[in-house]
């Protein structure tokens, strides 16, 4: 699941109770939240948000939390949301597809782009269309205000690919949505990624008890020590190299100190 919270980063855990009991209680309600994630995204999210403070923030999830009792829970909570679209709601994709296509076409709606060369060239377009009224199951989505496409588009030593992908977005803000959504893509570019490549997080098999939520724990904990106060420009591979043969630069990653 990749349910993220943006441009709010100070989403916390709606204030806990005085109690100890309670507090333990809401914990423990969080961690098994937690625990059975993977075994059903679509309940487990609106639970979830129940228990996070979104008020003003902007949800973005994939296309299997594309659900109106999500949308719903978002709008209560006080936030935006930019939910993916794909073929798990076919009838719905397929007329936002066709609209989007002819709006596109004819030229009806702005286009924002961006080019990035990072030893290839990849250009991104982003379209949003607020003119929905036509649209059949509009009032089945809690404030429903426009719907958008990306394409992003790739040549790599010439050869070029396209893919696109749709979106049900609550306003009608261009930028916004542009914006959101890179922050959406930027959680696996920056974290996933990192993780997978040089933490090797996606071969790890353990399986037993709490180890893999505690590994995955420590892992976060040492990229973040790394990016917060690692030196020089080294790349992460280079700095997990540096810290296990020297003892003062692991010390100088633990406590932030030169």
């Amino acid at each position: 699941m990749k349910a993220e919270i943006l441009p709010n980063p100070q989403s916390y855990l709606k204030e806990l109770p005085d109690s100890r009991r309670e507090t333990k209680n809401k914990l423990h309600e969080l961690e098994d939240i937690l625990i059975d994630v993977k075994s059903n995204e679509i309940t487990v999210i609106p639970t979830l948000l129940e228990l996070l403070d979104i008020q003003g923030a902007a949800v973005t999830i994939d296309a299997m939390g594309c659900q109106k009792t999500i949308a719903k829970r978002i709008v209560e909570g006080g936030a935006d949301y930019v939910l993916a679209l794909k073929d798990n709601h076919p009838t719905l994709h397929e007329d936002i597809t066709l609209w989007l296509d002819s709006e596109i076409n004819a030229g009806q709606l702005p286009v924002l782009e961006i080019e990035k060369d990072h030893g290839r060239i990849e250009k991104r377009g982003y379209w949003l269309s607020d003119r929905i009224d036509w649209l059949e199951y509009r009032g089945d989505w809690r404030n429903l205000n426009a719907v958008g496409r990306v394409e992003r588009s790739r040549e790599i030593y010439g050869k070029v690919s396209i893919e696109r992908s749709e979106f049900l977005c609550s306003f009608a803000d261009l930028e916004k949505f542009s914006r959101v959504v890179r922050g959406h893509w930027g959680i696996e570019n920056q974290q996933h990624w990192v993780l997978d490549i040089y933490f090797e997080e996606d071969k790890n098999r353990t399986r037993t008890d709490h180890a893999p939520e505690n590994l995955a724990l420590m892992r976060r904990i040492a990229l973040n020590l790394i990016r917060c106060n690692g030196t020089g420009k080294r790349s992460i591979r280079r700095h997990r190299n540096k810290t296990m043969a020297n003892d003062q630069y692991r010390q100088q990653l633990q406590t932030g100190t030169t």
